[in-house]
C-alpha cells in the first residue's frame, strides 16, 4: 500500500514539473516574441500602448494560445488569471481617470468598491448559471448545481459524517455574535 502511495505522489510531483516546463516554454517564447515586436514597432515610430498593445496579442497568440493537453491546462489557468487581473486594472484605470463621473466608492481597493466588484460578479455568475450554464465551465456547473439545485430538492441530503464539519460550520457564521474571540478572524491567529 504504501508503495501505491508513493506511485500517487510521484506521478502528481511529474505532473507538476510537466506543467512548469511547459510554463517555462510557453512563457520564453512569449518574451521573445513580444520584445522582438516591440523592439519593431518602436523603431517605426509606434508607441503609445499601441506597440504593447500589438505585440501582447501576437505573442499571446502564439505562445499561450494552445488549448488543448497539459500545455493547454496551463494556459487556460494563466489566461484566467490575467483576464481577471486585467478586468482589475482595467476598472482601477477607468475610476482614475473618470474620477470626477464615477463615484470613488467605486475604486475596488476601497472596502465598498470591492463588495460592488464581489456583488455584480456572483450576480452575473448565478444569473449565467440559471439562463445560460451551458456557457459556463463544466466543473462549476457541477459544483453549482450540487449546491444550488440538488439541495433545493433533497437529494443532496448531508451525510451523518458530515454534520461535525456542517454543526461547525454554522457556530463559525454566528460566533462573532457571541464573543469577538469566537470570530474565525481571531481564530486563525492562535493557529
Amino acid at each position: 500500500m504504501s508503495h501505491k502511495i508513493c506511485y500517487s505522489s510521484g506521478s502528481k510531483i511529474r505532473f507538476v514539473i510537466k506543467q512548469m516546463l511547459w510554463h517555462c516554454q510557453n512563457l520564453s517564447v512569449f518574451v521573445a516574441i513580444y520584445k522582438a515586436i516591440c523592439s519593431i514597432l518602436r523603431k517605426s515610430g509606434i508607441r503609445g500602448g499601441v506597440d504593447a498593445l500589438v505585440a501582447g496579442g501576437v505573442g499571446g497568440w502564439f505562445a499561450f494560445g494552445a488549448s488543448t493537453g497539459v500545455s493547454g491546462a496551463v494556459n487556460q489557468q494563466i489566461n484566467l488569471y490575467l483576464f481577471a487581473r486585467g478586468v482589475e486594472g482595467l476598472l482601477r484605470a477607468l475610476c482614475r481617470r473618470f474620477a470626477g463621473s464615477i463615484p470613488e466608492f467605486m475604486d475596488m481597493r476601497k472596502p465598498l468598491g470591492f463588495r460592488v466588484l464581489t456583488a455584480s460578479t456572483i450576480a452575473v455568475s448565478m444569473c449565467m448559471m440559471d439562463y445560460e450554464p451551458s456557457s459556463l465551465r463544466e466543473g462549476l456547473v457541477q459544483a453549482m448545481r450540487s449546491i444550488y439545485h440538488e439541495s433545493n430538492s433533497g437529494s443532496a441530503a448531508v451525510p451523518w459524517n458530515w454534520w461535525p464539519l456542517v454543526a461547525g460550520c454554522i457556530a463559525l457564521i454566528f460566533s462573532p455574535l457571541v464573543s469577538k474571540k469566537l470570530s474565525l478572524e481571531h481564530l486563525t491567529t492562535l493557529f
